[in-house]
């Protein structure tokens, strides 16, 4: 006892070494929103850019349609929406489609633009044109030539490849005319085809056994052509103002797209003042009435062909609208950029929206794995019941994420019910989670304002000189973190319910 008493003491008596402590915990610091610069007395706001072209939003574009379509096919929106844009049809030339009853000169208006006729055109009072062309202009003194739909859809320089789903009865209906620059270029001039893509389309024919004898769906076709294209022209002929249940139909089918449609009033110089007059308001009230829109769609008059005008009287007006078409054609070269990136801000919306919808619909409608296995019919009738409901399931979506999306952006029911008879509702993408909508809301809130405002274009343009990109509206919230996903794309959780609904771009 002596003796561990001793050996006690001899420990209390040296020194104690302090204890070790853990160093405190490092928490990641949420990145600061950047403030504004203060306002100085020589302060003057800075100017914006102009849009971006073509060539120098190439690279983005790409990048932000591969993103998108990552995401698209996540949530298998194509099965109910169609395929989105691809990497031909951003880097074409603008599209100008021209759609028109038989014998209304669509093909000798291209030839006039043009400055010659294509290859292959065939002008006549009866309807010629029995397939739609393509006026494709190449560079080069190579011979005008003609190639056939088939090869023309796998060549990858040409936005046409998605044309191949309308199978072989459309593609063989279809034919591209190349137009080298050489030609005009000996006359001291340059064509239109070389800034431009014209598509001539097939006569549109009145009375129900014509259209039903057509191999292939011309509405259908015609939309997708109007999707990918910078401007709509729909050609009327002064004589003859009727339109058909066909052409009522596809004219309808452009709704969405109202902003691209123009009207031309052909062979106007056949008919005296007084009719014109007539002829001009009566085309104004029937474009009107179908598209259901209150604005006013742009009526350009005149007669594109080289013959002399049988009413001089016109010269003045015609000229006048002729170089305002031709202007608004040359101009769609610099707002093509602008005009994609659109389209690309609107199916990333209409994705959200399918994610929100198929959400709604599993958790309220998809029956789950013993009810399918053991109750009969338990899927179908499940189905049945939600294509009865659909309109309860829109108010459903308007009312819990009414600051994401409007009634607008609601896709046509005839649409949704046709996508949802291609899947079972348990196969509805269940993207209500922290994944896909967070992909979405990162695409559209961080990654479109950067192209937008050209910090991707320009590298040697150090990141602090461009100005930070606000959102004013208080449904535009960027979200917190970046994280990566298996596929290398980026995220970010969002730190709030509510995404931007209006996105200036």
């Amino acid at each position: 006892s002596v003796r561990r008493r001793s050996a006690r003491d001899a420990r209390s008596s040296e020194p104690h070494p302090e204890p070790t402590r853990r160093p405190p915990k490092t928490t990641k610091q949420r990145p600061q929103r950047a403030e504004p610069p203060k306002r100085t007395a020589n302060h003057r706001p800075q100017k914006m850019g102009p849009p971006p072209t073509v060539a120098s939003a190439t690279k983005s574009l790409l990048s932000l349609n591969e993103s998108l379509r990552a995401i698209e096919r996540d949530i298998g929106l194509e099965e109910f929406y169609g395929m989105g844009a691809t990497g031909s049809e951003l880097t074409a030339k603008p599209l100008v489609l021209v759609i028109g009853q038989y014998s209304t000169g669509k093909t000798t208006f291209i030839s006039t633009l043009c400055g010659h006729e294509y290859d292959g055109a065939h002008i006549g009072p009866e309807p010629t044109t029995e397939k739609f062309v393509a006026v494709v202009g190449v560079p080069g003194d190579k011979p005008r030539s003609s190639k056939r739909g088939n090869f023309v859809s796998m060549m990858p320089g040409l936005p046409f490849g998605g044309l191949a789903q309308y199978g072989q009865a459309f593609l063989s209906r279809f034919v591209a005319a190349f137009e080298p620059d050489s030609a005009d270029a000996e006359e001291g001039r340059e064509s239109l085809a070389q800034r431009v893509t014209f598509v001539d389309t097939p006569g549109v024919l009145s009375g129900e056994k014509q259209r039903v004898n057509r191999s292939y769906d011309f509405a259908a076709v015609s939309r997708w052509f109007a999707e990918r294209s910078e401007l709509v022209l729909l050609l009327f002929d002064a004589h003859k103002l009727d339109i058909s249940d066909e052409f009522r139909d596809i004219i309808a089918g452009l709704k969405g797209y109202e902003s691209r449609v123009r009207c031309v009033l052909n062979k106007a110089d056949q008919v005296d003042s007084e009719r014109l007059v007539r002829v001009y308001g009566a085309l104004m009230f029937n474009v009107g009435k179908i598209l259901r829109t209150p604005e006013v769609v742009r009526v350009f008059i005149g007669s594109f062909w080289d013959e002399p005008l049988r009413h001089a009287e016109y010269e003045q007006v015609f000229a006048k609208d002729r170089a305002a078409l031709v202007d608004e054609i040359q101009g769609l070269e610099r707002s093509a950029a602008a005009r994609k990136i659109d389209d690309l801000v609107r199916r990333g919306r209409l994705a959200l929206l399918h994610c929100r919808l198929c959400a709604v619909i599993r958790a309220r409608y998809a029956p789950g794995l013993l009810k399918r296995l053991f109750v009969p019919r338990a899927a179908a009738r499940a189905k049945q019941r939600c294509v009865a409901e659909l309109d309860d399931v829109y108010a459903t979506v308007l009312r819990k994420y009414g600051k994401e999306v409007s009634a607008g952006d609601l896709p046509p029911k005839d649409v949704f019910v046709a996508g949802l008879a291609k899947c079972e509702l348990h196969q509805l993408p269940d993207a209500d989670e922290a994944t896909t909508v967070d992909d979405l809301k990162y695409w559209l809130a961080e990654e479109i304002p950067r192209v937008t405002d050209g910090r991707d274009d320009d590298d040697s343009v150090p990141e602090d000189a461009h100005p930070q990109t606000t959102f004013d509206d208080d449904r535009f919230l960027a979200p917190a973190a970046k994280a990566k996903r298996r596929g290398g794309r980026k995220r970010a959780k969002a730190t709030s319910r509510a995404l931007p609904a209006a996105l200036a771009v």
